[in-house]
């Protein structure tokens, strides 16, 4: 999109954050940041960027081609603190009541935002709107289209859905700042900030919804589900099921069971099995 920014829905004023580190591919930030603010109906007003120690110099030079199309503000970490840190560090710094969620490898669709400031609109009080997402991965050059997946979309269809996985894919979210703050913003914990945040807000009595349509093409590898592996991502995802026990969102019998399949799942299953078990099994679940 080019020329004068479009009038948002009610008016809704949001930045984006977007979080870099040392792996990050400057084609794929590029992609990410066009479809974020050049390719949108609703573009966000800034672009809160966290360096998140050292990044590929790559990714510099299209950060500083993008500062002068757009205003941008800067936060650098000398070394990597990790993502609930880094995200932390965005939403302490936003001056704008909503922030977006851009990540460096995935494609917005140009309605995302137009989608996410409509809900907000229509519920005044919603803290987190999400929206669905298409994974796709790199074949050969091309980009190949694999599932699509949907999240609860009411509160009460969140409240639900929290019992036994996180109900917002992080990727696609817009959150009120002030809410985020009142929880304690993000912490830190493995591979699972978002979870954990989503927790604390859905026991604080926040709204959360979600658009029931995909509003981003979500990059995904085989290494994808070899991360979601062993004994170590396996325990911390039981610590943070008591964590949401102790916070009535989820029961004693959820957390039980989804222990015991959790173990099956990440400590049993090699690699491939358990990627053809979350596609088959709970992409359709």
């Amino acid at each position: 999109m080019n020329g004068a920014r479009l009038r948002r829905p009610a008016d809704v004023e949001f930045a984006a954050m977007l979080c870099l580190y040392r792996n990050n591919d400057a084609d794929e930030v590029l992609s990410a940041l066009r479809s974020a603010f050049e390719e949108q109906s609703y573009p966000p007003a800034q672009l809160i960027v966290v360096f998140d120690g050292p990044v590929p110099e790559a990714v510099n030079q299209v950060v500083e081609a993008f500062e002068a199309r757009h205003p941008v503000l800067r936060i650098v970490h000398p070394e990597c603190r990790g993502h609930g840190p880094a995200r932390a560090a965005a939403i302490d710094a936003c001056s704008y009541p909503w922030i977006a969620i851009i990540d460096a490898d995935d494609i917005s669709a140009g309605d995302r935002f137009e989608a996410l400031c409509g809900v907000i609109a229509d519920h005044p009080d919603t803290a987190v709107v999400g929206g669905g997402l298409t994974e796709f991965h790199m074949e050969n050059g091309r980009r190949v289209a694999g599932a699509t997946v949907l999240y609860p979309e009411t509160p009460d269809d969140v409240r639900r859905y929290i019992r036994t996985r996180s109900p917002v894919a992080q990727p696609t979210s817009m959150l009120r700042v002030q809410a985020i703050r009142d929880v304690g913003n993000y912490r830190s914990w493995f591979n699972n900030e978002d979870y954990h945040l989503w927790i604390r807000l859905v026991s604080a009595g926040y709204a959360i919804r979600n658009v029931q349509k995909p509003l981003l093409q979500f990059r995904t590898s085989p290494d994808l589900f070899r991360r979601r592996g062993g004994v170590t991502y396996w325990w911390n995802e039981v610590k943070l099921q008591l964590f949401s026990y102790r916070h009535g969102t989820t029961t004693l019998g959820s957390l039980v069971t989804g222990a015991m399949v959790r173990f099956v799942v990440q400590v049993c299953m090699p690699g491939a099995v358990r990627q053809m078990f979350y596609k088959r099994v709970l992409r359709q679940s």
